[in-house]
């Protein structure tokens, strides 16, 4: 377990850089992140998605919580904003926010495995 799977999940931050110095994203108001060419755009609550000059694979780095799970190439999806699972619309993860994630049939069993570790009474 890694110092950062020690604290709260409401206590971390992802912290970025930008242009003009930096930015702090709590990781209760990530909802998923996805990967833009060699960007990746962070869709927050209630906020305009934010464009970040990281690829995904670095962010999924920095982030390194199990709360946050790779459903796709392209996607990384906080596992608390999964409002449901659908098959009939193609493999889908539909989000609290409405958004709808791809989810890749080799991943699957994972997300459900990630589910039940996170969220089942230990």
């Amino acid at each position: 377990m890694s110092n950062r799977d020690a604290k709260p999940y409401q206590a971390l931050k992802l912290l970025l850089k930008d242009t003009n110095g930096f930015q702090l994203f709590s990781f209760q108001e990530i909802i998923f992140i996805k990967a833009e060419r060699a960007y990746s755009k962070i869709y927050l609550l209630g906020e305009e998605p934010f464009l970040c000059a990281r690829p995904l694979s670095k962010i999924q780095e920095l982030i390194n919580h199990e709360v946050f799970f790779r459903s796709h190439n392209s996607y990384l999806v906080n596992l608390h904003m999964i409002k449901e699972y659908s098959k009939k619309e193609g493999s889908v993860l539909i989000l609290k926010s409405g958004h709808k994630i791809p989810l890749a049939q080799k991943r699957k069993e994972e997300l459900e495995f990630s589910l039940y570790t996170l969220f089942l009474p230990k």
